[in-house]
């Protein structure tokens, strides 16, 4: 009994400074993976749309006004999470 109970308090200590660790690993990284998540996302906004001179990695997105068009991307809850639209307003640019 006295081996088990050894074997449970060792088990739990280690167990508690894997979360430890973890969470200041976690606590660390946090802002640099959501600055780089933010990056690709205006890559790839840039690849698919209009030159943008604002930041339309926000609620949303008014991301460009030329020739008279505008466009915007509204993120707006779903069953499967967030559920991005697309939109265009003005004449059709030729």
């Amino acid at each position: 009994m006295k081996e088990i109970s050894r074997l449970l308090v060792a088990l739990t200590l280690i167990a508690a400074c894997s979360g430890l660790i973890l969470s200041l690993v976690e606590g660390v990284t946090r802002e640099p993976i959501k600055e780089q998540r933010r990056i690709q996302m205006l890559k790839a906004l840039s690849a698919v749309l209009p030159e943008f001179d604002n930041s339309p990695d926000t609620r949303h997105r008014h991301l460009a006004e030329r020739s008279g068009q505008k466009g915007a991307i509204r993120s707006t809850p779903s069953f499967t999470g967030l559920a991005k639209t697309a939109s265009w307003s003005g004449p059709p640019s030729r």
